[in-house]
């Protein structure tokens, strides 16, 4: 009921305005000063399209935020797909990269000697 209401009052506040619509905002504004009725529609449709614009702000910052946040899950999946999938080939080398770690070879250098990247090397080793 107040929802049936509220349109029909802003469509007769769009109605009104539209029919004194002119060229001219001078003009228009004569006319709102001159009418109760015209001025009340007015500052109603002012404060309507600003709480409109507010809505939506907030929508479009919100789906920005989810947008983001799937994004960044995506990317995480994927390198740490990459990472489990670089490791799984190199699992059955774990003792052979252990003996080198133990003969004093550094993670570096034990990477670029089987070309393992260093993070995958380090993850073994833990």
């Amino acid at each position: 009921m107040i929802v049936i209401g509220w349109r029909r009052m802003m469509r007769t506040c769009i109605n009104r305005r539209m029919f004194l619509k002119s060229d001219s905002k001078e003009v228009f504004e004569v006319l709102v000063k001159k009418s109760k009725n015209v001025e009340k529609d007015d500052e109603l449709l002012k404060k309507r399209q600003k709480k409109i614009r507010e809505a939506k702000y907030i929508y479009d910052q919100r789906q920005k935020a989810i947008h983001d946040e799937a994004t960044r899950l995506e990317e995480s999946y994927q390198r740490g797909y990459l990472l489990g999938r670089e490791r799984a080939k190199y699992n059955g080398c774990e003792e052979m990269l252990r003996t080198m770690k133990k003969n004093g070879m550094t993670a570096e250098e034990i990477s670029s000697l089987l070309s393992i990247s260093i993070e995958v090397v380090e993850d073994i080793l833990k």
